[in-house]
Formats: C-alpha cells, sequence, structure tokens
C-alpha cells in the first residue's frame, strides 16, 4: 500500500468510515454525552493559555448525502468557529501516520492511542497536523501550536486542521 493509501485507511478507520454512518453517528452521540474523563481514559489537560478538548469535542456531525454518498459532516459550534485562522495551542496524543522516528504528518489525539478502544473515538478528538519542522515520535501528551482550520467537507473525513505547527512541549 503507498504512502497515501497507507495514511486514508487509517484516517479513515479511526475516525469509523468502514462503519455504517448512522451507527457511527450514535457512537459518537453517546461518547460525546459523556464527561471527558469517563470514557476510560482522561483527555489530554488543556493548556492555561489553549484549547481544550471540551471546546473541540462539542462540535456534533450530521449525516448528509453529497453526490450519492453518505457523508458525516461537522457541525461546528460558535466558540469553535471563532478559533478558524487563529494560532492556538492544545494538548494531546500523537497518533504516527508514518514509520519513521519524526513526523511531518500526525494526529493529535485528545486520548492516548495506546488503547484500541480510543481508537474509534470521532473526528472532534483528532486534530490533522502538518508540522513545520519534523516532530519526534512520543506517545506522552504534549502541546502543538499552530494555524487551526476548519474542515467542512474533508475526504478523510477530519474536522480539524493545524499548519505552520510546531512542538511546544
Amino acid at each position: 500500500m503507498t504512502g497515501t493509501l497507507h495514511r486514508r485507511a487509517l484516517i479513515g478507520a479511526l475516525i469509523g468510515a468502514a462503519a455504517p454512518v448512522s451507527a457511527v453517528a450514535q457512537e459518537r452521540d453517546v461518547l460525546a454525552a459523556m464527561p471527558l474523563d469517563q470514557h476510560g481514559w482522561s483527555a489530554a489537560a488543556t493548556p492555561p493559555d489553549g484549547v481544550g478538548w471540551n471546546v473541540l469535542g462539542a462540535t456534533r456531525s450530521e449525516e448528509r448525502t453529497i453526490d450519492g454518498f453518505s457523508m458525516l459532516l461537522p457541525v461546528f459550534t460558535p466558540r469553535v468557529r471563532a478559533l478558524a485562522g487563529r494560532r492556538v495551542r492544545v494538548n494531546g496524543f500523537m497518533l504516527p501516520l508514518e514509520e519513521t522516528p519524526r513526523q511531518s504528518r500526525f494526529l493529535l489525539m485528545a486520548y492516548p492511542t495506546s488503547c484500541p478502544f480510543h481508537l474509534s473515538v470521532g473526528a472532534e478528538f483528532c486534530i490533522d497536523v502538518r508540522a513545520a519542522a519534523p516532530v519526534p515520535v512520543t506517545y506522552d501528551a504534549f502541546q502543538m501550536e499552530g494555524v487551526f482550520t476548519l474542515l467542512e467537507r474533508d475526504p478523510e473525513g477530519l474536522f480539524y486542521r493545524m499548519t505552520d505547527a510546531r512542538m511546544v512541549r
């Protein structure tokens, strides 16, 4: 499998693209209704000057048919919409997308990626990071800062992207 196809398959699996859209939406609704520390793990802590997963996790998804295909599209809250185009800081856990010791593109997730049951969280709990310089792979929580973009109709099913990103700590 090529690198791009591998990444797309991994991202799709993470956000539940393989399951029926309505089943994924129901699971996300159940998870979203739970406090962030009740999923079995605690979400990464909110940085004092940053954005927390409670804010990003408030995004809901809506099933729509586009060009004959069912898709889950984001319904952003006004608070999340206000972040668009701003430089923000978010704590999270890395999910590497390549088999390299440093990553230029990876997913920053609310929960530790060491638990396979938490790889099925919705797109509201992960950010597609495009780093300005490769970041060392780590499985500990860390902070990223970058320009925040809302993805209205991402073909990979993602809701958020951070570009020109750098590791803060």
